[in-house]
């Protein structure tokens, strides 16, 4: 009798080398946005432009408080929904349908996208806060895996903990290689936070600290950053997730991650629920010790007093 022959399938790693480095990455990003950045940029400075606005309304003061919490939320708003947009945008872009992209139709398809997107970061905060309860290393690493976790929602369609194992399955072998290429884009973010921070030490050397000008010249080099940082993030991270899906390994488990991951939201959602318990608990014990000592203690001093006045024999008492 012949022996079997057919083995079990077995995973494939992948070589680190043939995903795409960080430079080509990043020159990849330029090249998107260089092209269409008369396309991308305005989606991508709209939540910061409304907090701007926002901010200037307030300078005002008085009346226009209530105003400046409503351009705040809508800041916070089209912040989520600009994700999507900008990953839908990309993607029509690499598809070759760049002159099909306008503003408006374009924000709506992501605000398609807002309660998921919500949802997927409330999900993600809590496993951040269960995994980095007691140590911010296994936050770390959960955060590494579950980096593209809006993108396969939004490409790929993944819903709730599966848009976060897909992720995993992508970054399964390859955890250092990205989070070196993460690390040099938020490096990359820094110094270009640091020119921009020069630039504007010197605006306000010129014109002074409480100047208007050096005030509105501040903001616009936040927008500048945030357009041009909010783009080229986007396209970098799209590029390098299309590279992972290439590259990736087959036959990945992700039933242990996703136990891992079930766990990590429990111990996020019980701190959620009792830190403030807690917290509350302890301010209220040491309440007590302070109306104990500052107010109770001159009460029983006042019925000492009168208890010794009662108590004095006849003739010597207080006049």
């Amino acid at each position: 009798m012949e022996p079997n022959n057919v083995s079990a399938p077995v995973t494939q790693p992948t070589s680190v080398h043939s995903l795409t480095g960080p430079i080509e990455l990043l020159i990849s990003a330029w090249q998107i946005f260089k092209s269409n950045w008369k396309i991308l940029v305005p989606i991508a400075v709209t939540p910061s432009a409304i907090m701007l606005v926002g901010s200037l309304i307030g300078m005002i003061g008085g009346s226009a408080v209530f105003v400046t919490l409503v351009f705040s939320i809508a800041s916070i708003v089209f912040s989520i929904v600009m994700a999507p947009t900008l990953i839908i945008a990309i993607s029509k872009i690499e598809g070759g349908s760049a002159g099909s992209i306008e503003y408006w139709p374009q924000y709506k398809e992501g605000f398609k996208f807002f309660w998921i997107v919500l949802g997927l970061g409330i999900l993600q905060g809590l496993i951040f806060m269960g995994s980095g309860i007691l140590f911010i290393i296994p936050a770390i690493v959960v955060g590494v895996f579950v980096s593209f976790m809006v993108y396969s929602r939004v490409l790929d369609g993944n819903k709730g903990l599966s848009a976060f194992t897909e992720s995993y399955s992508l970054v399964n072998g390859r955890w250092w290689a990205v989070f070196g290429r993460m690390l040099f884009l938020i490096l990359i973010y820094i110094a270009l936070a640091i020119i921009l921070g020069i630039m504007a030490s010197f605006v306000q050397v010129i014109f002074g600290k409480d100047s208007s000008v050096t005030t509105i010249f501040s903001m616009v080099l936040q927008l500048a950053l945030s357009s041009t940082v909010g783009v080229l993030a986007s396209a970098y991270i799209f590029k390098m997730f299309g590279s992972l899906k290439a590259t990736r390994m087959t036959g990945v488990a992700t039933d242990a991650f996703r136990k891992w991951l079930i766990a990590f939201l429990v111990i996020g959602i019980i701190g959620v629920i009792f830190l403030p318990v807690i917290g509350f608990m302890a301010f209220s014990s040491m309440s007590p010790t302070y109306d104990r000592g500052h107010l109770v203690n001159p009460i029983i001093q006042n019925l000492s007093a009168t208890s010794s006045e009662n108590h004095l024999p006849e003739g010597i008492q207080p006049q």
